[in-house]
């Protein structure tokens, strides 16, 4: 996606899968409700990440496949076993039988894991295309996307990975690098345990990239930078790639790289993908400081929030809530992550309607409701009113919601 977004584009539909479940609310009845689940995220939001003796890494590509994507995919490979010290192995699925071949091979990887006598998190990589029946709501794998391919037919279906995976009792990393990859775990998966998805494309867009401009590339460079400073998690990796010099200027991706929380409501924090290799001196590599408080990418979430109570006195609320002081009885950090949610307007359609940006990792912690809508992935207030403002309310242009 380019750098900004028109309103009939990617991020309206695909986000709102993000979040679209069933509740008997369609609306937060108040401020206060907001922010009561946004003093429910933070202590998972704020949880030091979980830390691994050992990390399994698997990595699919297909047979007779785009040889290109192989070259990227031996790549990544070779950083995370020479690396980053992973038991690392890449896995060619089988066009005859696709969907058997990759469930007999997954099992046998899975059921080594659990037969240890150490927790082993695992990373599960796919490089390929994707393929949405947006009629259907499926989603699936595919060696070729050219029509006249011998291999045109053949496809695998993602349920079977998802239903191996969501009985996994292990901490989870699916990177996906395939169009619609945001999309291919489905909106009912939820891990047993920590459960993250970075995907180079979000549920309705197309990835895309020449050599060596492809979502795999660029975690690659990523990794290789920052393994000698121990490693990153899987958010601030997400993070970086979504940087506009990163994403436009570095590494030139078609798509807009995206994360999703699939974890078990008792596992917080997310994943870091950890240098475990002994270094030259003997020593391991210190564990990774957390800082969620500073922010690592221009890009944000717009999110629209529907409330119960009148416009006016949800202009009121906003006005107490994010005065310099913030929430009452908030802490330091807990008002530092607040205040990286920014108010862009309040306004009445058939609801009290709130519109702000937050933080990209902020926003995967945030609970699946049905009262929040995401609407895009921006960078500047001037991208907000051009491509959507207009829109959602009647007006000259945006207003300053707060009190001077």
């Amino acid at each position: 996606m380019a750098q900004s977004s028109s309103p009939d584009k990617i991020l309206t539909e695909e986000a709102n899968l993000h979040n679209d479940c069933s509740h008997e609310q369609s609306h937060l009845r108040n401020l206060q409700h907001l922010v009561d689940e946004f003093r429910g995220i933070i202590p998972d939001f704020l949880a030091q990440n979980a830390d691994y003796d050992r990390v399994k890494a698997l990595l699919f590509y297909w047979e007779d496949g785009d040889p290109n994507i192989g070259k990227d995919v031996e790549k990544l490979r070779g950083l995370f076993h020479e690396g980053y010290g992973f038991e690392a192995e890449s896995w060619q699925i089988s066009v005859e039988d696709p969907a058997i071949d990759l469930s007999h091979f997954l099992l046998s990887q899975i059921c080594a894991l659990h037969h240890s006598d150490e927790h082993v998190p695992l990373i599960v990589y796919y490089g390929g295309h994707g393929y949405w029946d947006k009629g259907k709501n499926k989603q699936y794998w595919k060696p070729v996307t050219d029509t006249d391919h011998w291999l045109a037919d053949v496809s695998m279906d993602t349920t079977i990975l998802r239903s191996i995976l969501e009985e996994t009792c292990c901490d989870l990393l699916l990177l996906f690098d395939c169009c619609y990859s945001l999309g291919m775990m489905g909106d009912e998966f939820v891990g047993n345990r920590r459960a993250w998805l970075l995907a180079a494309a979000g549920n309705v867009e197309k990835a895309g990239g020449t050599t060596g401009q492809t979502w795999t590339a660029a975690i690659t460079q990523e990794l290789e930078h920052t393994k000698h400073s121990g490693g990153i998690s899987a958010s601030r990796l997400n993070d970086t790639l979504t940087r506009y010099d990163k994403m436009q200027k570095s590494y030139q991706l078609s798509a807009t790289p995206q994360i999703r929380r699939y974890s078990a409501p008792s596992y917080p924090g997310d994943i870091d993908i950890k240098v475990r290799k002994e270094q030259e001196g003997g020593m391991c590599l210190q564990a990774l400081v957390k800082q969620p408080e500073k922010l690592h990418t221009d890009a944000r979430m717009l999110i629209k929030i529907a409330f119960k109570n009148p416009t006016d006195e949800l202009r009121q609320e906003v006005g107490k809530f994010w005065s310099q002081s913030g929430p009452p009885n908030f802490n330091e950090v807990e008002l530092a992550v607040w205040k990286q949610i920014q108010v862009v307007d309040v306004f009445q359609t058939d609801s009290s309607l709130l519109l702000v940006t937050l933080p990209v990792s902020l926003w995967a912690f945030f609970p699946r409701h049905s009262a929040y809508e995401c609407i895009d992935m921006v960078r500047s207030q001037e991208t907000i009113y051009s491509n959507w403002l207009g829109q959602l309310q009647d007006g000259d242009g945006p207003r300053d919601v707060l009190p001077s």
